[in-house]
């Protein structure tokens, strides 16, 4: 693997990621975390109550319940029980979803040595809109995020770099970026190019969720 993360981090990062896009397989690509939400403390959007269910669902999938109190179950790959809370804000005219990363992400070069280790409370930010009884998700670009260091952000990334140079070696795939910095920096960095960010929130690129019917949102 890019990083030194054994098998139980890994699984607490996809279900990370599988909690935000409720049932879709977004586990195998790369993501973009931030050292904090641009906002404290973070609330609960309860218009996300529901059950919900991926655009392409066939009729044996099952929905992914949000609760009120913003609790996703029902998380592809997870125990029946298994919660994943999360927390929602909006920002400079934008909604967001915030969900802890849960464990730490050590870097590593080519030969096994740590690089260094991002902290396991950073967040990951997803941008969302209601649109009626559709949802529509937008992930943070990881080639974008690269392109925002300075004015006290620091771009991360988990490529894996030579152990005599130090440098990052080409990759085909773009790998997960960590962004760090104070609340009022990333704030500005997402007032300034969240837009960029976020891909301009077009539909094409968002993931899309469906209402399931009421009676599938058991508690």
């Amino acid at each position: 693997r890019r990083s030194g993360r054994g098998a139980g981090g890994a699984g607490l990062v996809m279900r990370v990621r599988l909690a935000l896009a409720a049932l879709l397989a977004l586990g195998a690509s790369a993501c973009v975390s931030f050292e904090v939400a641009p906002v404290e403390p973070l609330g609960c959007d309860a218009a996300l109550a529901g059950a919900w269910l991926p655009a392409d669902a066939g009729p044996d999938d099952a929905p992914a319940v949000v609760t009120a109190d913003c609790g996703v179950t029902g998380l592809r790959g997870a125990k029946p029980d298994e919660r994943q809370a999360f927390g929602t804000f909006e920002f400079d005219g934008h909604r967001y979803i915030a969900v802890a990363a849960d464990d730490a992400e050590r870097v590593v070069d080519g030969a096994g040595r740590l690089v260094e280790t991002w902290p396991a409370n950073r967040v990951e930010l997803y941008r969302y809109r209601l649109d009626g009884d559709r949802l529509l998700l937008w992930a943070a670009d990881p080639g974008t995020a690269r392109t925002l260091g300075g004015d006290g952000l620091t771009v991360h990334a988990d490529d894996r770099r030579d152990p005599a140079g130090g440098k990052p070696v080409p990759r085909a795939i773009a790998g997960d970026v960590y962004l760090s910095g104070s609340r009022e920096a990333i704030a500005e960095a997402l007032r300034r190019h969240g837009d960029a960010l976020y891909r301009g929130m077009r539909p094409e690129l968002a993931t899309t969720l469906h209402r399931a019917p009421p009676g599938d949102a058991t508690p």
